[in-house]
């Protein structure tokens, strides 16, 4: 039963994010020229076409299966057992602000600064309670990175107010 109510919320949700992709994120992103057949955002639209039909699919199922068992009434939505509980997805949603956070930063502090703030931070986030030897070892990693994809791949990184 749960199930039935867990495919309905999923197929809902990734459905309308095939949406929001197909007629809002790859027609902003891509640019198409009209004499083209097969323009750059043809593959794009074709896997969100597949994601959208497998995502409306999952929906129907949860859909006809609670139909078929009595149960689809709006009633039902609003119990305690099949509601949403926001606090468990509080992490996720932390983490997810951490990284946007770590993006926006990046091109003011320069990728070494916010990259060792960043990588100690989920160090502590995913359960490592030294903070000095989270940031010693995002100091050494950011820094192998850093003289690596600068010196041996000639690729350079946002730089911050030290230069660096």
């Amino acid at each position: 039963m749960e199930k039935k109510y867990g495919d309905l919320r999923s197929g809902f949700v990734l459905l309308v994010l095939c949406l929001i992709a197909y007629f809002w994120l790859i027609p902003t992103q891509i640019k198409v020229k009209e004499d083209v057949a097969i323009g750059p955002d043809f593959f794009p639209r074709l896997m969100v076409i597949c994601c959208g039909l497998c995502a409306a699919g999952v929906f129907l199922q949860g859909l006809l299966g609670l139909k078929k068992e009595g149960k689809l009434k709006v009633s039902t939505f609003r119990n305690s057992p099949y509601k949403v509980n926001f606090k468990a997805y509080l992490p996720h949603g932390l983490f997810l602000l951490s990284a946007l956070a770590y993006l926006l930063a990046m091109p003011f502090a320069g990728f070494v600064f916010s990259s060792i703030l960043f990588l100690t931070f989920l160090f502590w986030f995913f359960g490592h309670s030294k903070i000095a030897w989270n940031a010693l070892v995002s100091v050494i990693y950011v820094g192998a990175i850093f003289l690596i994809f600068t010196y041996a791949f000639k690729i350079s990184f946002p730089k911050g107010p030290l230069g660096f």
